[in-house]
């Protein structure tokens, strides 16, 4: 599978899945108030890569309420098409409460509340959509229940017919599924129809054994995947490929929020895959160095502003970082 262009596409990166209100815990460990911010790990690379230079869309759903409204004014705001984002009436946004952990800055506990953006059925796909993107990007949190895993196979086998790419950012959330065999058969079967794959240390644990890259890397490759992404946070991002394997530093910042750098990191890391217009491959190491170099900028940069979609940076500022 290749990144090469194709004039008829309409996108570069069409991402499918996750949107909610994010509701921040005060400073006080035992405040009641929580500040919204927009968010959801698929919403949220949709707009980092828009705001990064790529022709930018989203498939999901809100309710239609305040923050249904906030959360689709927060993508097009950054240049994000929201003509896959369906409204429903009769159920609420997804809230997700981030209470803050003792004695773990900048950490959190999830509480997330079920609401629309779980509940994404195969007819609210616009098909059109992802038949005219190069990248469809995913998440595992719509493969865990009904009828919304329907809905990402759908997406998966579409995208499968059109020749793009599919990008799977595993965002594992282990208290959404109902039970543990779920899990190993439904990212078994989506790592067989993945080209490039972002996981972090404890994901690569999951889906390998080994939370070292250098051994977890070949065995996700044997499994199907063109392209693995590893991210050990602010250490450094492994790659592999069936050709080569090699590790990138990360930049080191003054950490507020590390909430979406890792949604970040991958819409970086898929905008500079695309401008180098070449198939998974053919990349050579300095490309692939290149890429990672890129993408872990932006996710370094996204940890010194809390939230997520508005702590997504631009471009100057990915460039200004890299400069140094």
């Amino acid at each position: 599978m290749g990144l090469t262009n194709d004039s008829l596409k309409k996108w570069d990166i069409v991402s499918m899945g996750e949107i909610d209100m994010d509701l921040y815990q005060g400073l006080s460990m035992t405040s009641d108030d929580f500040v919204p911010e927009p968010g959801g790990s698929n919403a949220t690379s949709a707009a980092a890569a828009a705001k990064l230079g790529a022709r930018s869309a989203f498939i999901g759903k809100v309710g239609e309420d305040a923050y249904g409204i906030q959360l689709r004014e927060a993508l097009r705001s950054n240049g994000v098409d929201t003509t896959g984002l369906r409204v429903d009436p009769g159920l609420p946004t997804t809230s997700v409460h981030l209470t803050l952990e003792q004695g773990k800055p900048a950490s959190y506990r999830f509480h997330r509340q079920f609401g629309a953006d779980l509940l994404l059925w195969e007819e609210d796909l616009d098909k059109a959509m992802i038949q005219s993107t190069r990248v469809l990007l995913l998440s595992s949190l719509l493969l865990v229940s009904e009828p919304s895993w329907e809905g990402q196979w759908l997406a998966v086998e579409e995208a499968g017919q059109s020749g793009e790419l599919v990008c799977f950012d595993l965002n594992h959330r282990p208290g959404l599924w109902p039970s543990e065999s779920d899990v190993f058969v439904q990212l078994d079967a989506m790592l067989s129809c993945t080209d490039i794959l972002k996981v972090n240390e404890s994901e690569l644990l999951l889906l390998t054994g080994t939370k070292d890259p250098s051994h977890g890397i070949p065995r996700l490759l044997e499994r199907g995947v063109k392209l693995a992404a590893v991210t050990l946070g602010e250490r450094r991002s492994y790659y592999g490929t069936q050709r080569i394997q090699g590790a990138v530093p990360a930049y080191r910042v003054d950490a507020v929020d590390p909430l979406g750098c890792g949604d970040i990191f991958t819409a970086a890391l898929l905008v500079r895959l695309l401008e180098h217009n070449k198939n998974l491959i053919e990349l050579t190491q300095a490309e692939l160095e290149d890429c990672f170099r890129f993408a872990n900028a932006a996710g370094a940069l996204a940890a010194t502003k809390r939230g997520t979609i508005t702590a997504a940076p631009d471009r100057s500022e990915v460039e200004a970082l890299l400069s140094k």
